[in-house]
């Protein structure tokens, strides 16, 4: 999956339009919350088939650090 496409699903999740979450964002910025974290477990589950928990991503303040979580998840 290549960076734009990851960030498409965030947008998705996040109920954004296109092209509007980058890299360095703050999550919260953009509505993030438990419903958020539940739909992102979700994607991640079906795109791909990685589990994850809300404490997985606790530690997740900026749209990167979502996406170097589910990098480390896929190499690991």
């Amino acid at each position: 999956m290549t960076q734009t496409e990851f960030l498409a699903h965030v947008d998705d999740v996040l109920e954004l339009e296109s092209g509007t979450v980058q890299l360095d964002d703050d999550l919260e910025s953009h509505g993030w919350s438990s419903l958020s974290r539940v739909s992102f477990i979700a994607m991640v589950d079906e795109e791909f088939g990685l589990e994850v928990s809300g404490r997985d991503l606790a530690q997740c303040v900026k749209v990167r650090d979502l996406l170097q979580f589910v990098n480390g998840k896929l190499e690991g």
